[in-house]
């Protein structure tokens, strides 16, 4: 990894994640728990977030939500994806493929990208804010990429929170506030 992620227009990353996974002949599933052959990931998320029943969601692995705030139309939420990817791919090329799909959310403002390994496996952090109808929204997704060129696990953990109309606004969009602070995530070993 060269220390900063391409721009769309730097590489042909804007053809988007299933794209590249459909040009590399790449199949994916998303799996739940207790599917065959995935991997165990567990989370713990700080109070007062709860897990929510995946009703509809039957695709997710995991959704958790915080009590809704009164007048605000919106629940902030956390959402956990995992992908197997048969046969795997280049994991710098993934994850820049899957930072791209990020950036093209509407109105995306990105605040920061960070790709530190997360428990050894090769990851990706990216936070920004953007906006659906007339709420703005901050996204804070993790990719992290599990296992090796025969058999890959994309994992993604995306907590999204409706900024405060308030002067709490400018802290929430800045690189310095953590929405991932008090989650726990332990992946297989």
């Amino acid at each position: 990894m060269n220390g900063s992620w391409p721009t769309p227009h730097e590489r042909d990353a804007d053809a988007g994640l299933a794209t590249y996974l459909a040009a590399c002949g790449v199949r994916y599933e998303q799996l739940r728990p207790g599917s065959t052959g995935v991997p165990t990931v567990s989370i713990v998320p700080p109070s007062p977030w709860t897990q929510v029943d995946r009703g509809y969601f039957r695709d997710v692995y995991s959704i958790w939500a915080r009590p809704p705030i009164e007048g605000y139309g919106w629940v902030d939420n956390a959402v956990l994806v995992v992908v197997r990817l048969t046969p795997g791919v280049d994991y710098i090329e993934l994850l820049t493929h899957a930072v791209s799909d990020a950036r093209r959310l509407h109105g995306w403002d990105e605040i920061s990208v960070d790709e530190s390994r997360y428990e050894r496996y090769p990851s990706c952090l990216i936070a920004g804010t953007y906006v659906v109808d007339s709420l703005r929204l901050r996204a804070d997704t993790r990719y992290i990429v599990i296992g090796e060129r025969g058999c890959q696990h994309l994992v993604q953990l995306t907590i999204t929170s409706q900024l405060p109309s308030s002067s709490e606004a400018a802290v929430w969009a800045s690189k310095d506030f953590d929405q991932f602070k008090g989650w726990w995530v332990t992946l297989p070993r």
